[in-house]
């Protein structure tokens, strides 16, 4: 992880947790807005012993933003942490401890999936699925636009690898390239049908 909070910090973490909730306004009404501002706070204090750094504090904020759950254990996804970091970094200028590292590196997979991948496979649901911590739903609708569990759990791993150690691999960047396309021609086609089905069944009512 990055250095600690100093103790500066770590008094205005109330401060800096609004500062990153500004960024989720534009997916949210005042009124949720006002809703997530309530849970995030409570959040942030009851698990303030364990916030080292901002990335720590939106988790919290976020309820630990997406997991992937299975028989065998909970994962906390990479995807979570490398869109959270694309809000830190709008929300105070300053970079995460892995963005740092890669500095002087060419564009990674966690990067592209950040500032790329993620509007155009999942739009503003999935925004609004990560800042309040909806695993469920994020996941449910990740296989309806055509990923397998599979192939959740590679992309993810693929993802976790460039972010956490540093690593480029082309297979794992032609991997996440192929999934992109996958799902984000299924978002299309499963939001066309889900609209069309809206209009037939309004037909029918009038």
């Amino acid at each position: 992880m990055s250095d600690n909070y100093s103790n500066d910090e770590i008094f205005d973490v109330i401060g800096r947790s609004e500062k990153i909730r500004n960024e989720f306004k534009p997916y949210f009404t005042e009124e949720e807005m006002n809703i997530i501002k309530r849970r995030s706070t409570d959040n942030v204090v009851k698990n303030l012993s364990a916030i080292n750094d901002d990335l720590d504090l939106a988790l919290a904020i976020c309820n630990g933003g997406l997991v992937y759950r299975d028989d065998k254990a909970i994962y906390n996804l990479g995807m979570t942490q490398a869109l959270l970091e694309v809000k830190i970094e709008a929300a105070y200028g300053i970079h995460s401890w892995f963005i740092r590292r890669d500095e002087e590196k060419d564009v990674s997979l966690y990067e592209y999936f950040s500032n790329v991948y993620f509007e155009t496979m999942f739009g503003e649901k999935g925004y609004r699925q990560l800042f309040t911590g909806d695993s469920e739903g994020f996941m449910n609708d990740f296989r309806k636009y055509g990923a397998t569990d599979d192939e959740i759990l590679n992309f993810d791993r693929a993802i976790n690898n460039s972010l956490f150690k540093g690593e480029y691999n082309r297979e794992d960047f032609e991997m996440a390239s192929k999934l992109y396309k996958k799902v984000s021609e299924g978002r299309k086609r499963f939001e066309q049908f889900s609209q069309e089905e809206t209009l037939e069944t309004k037909k029918k009512t009038l």
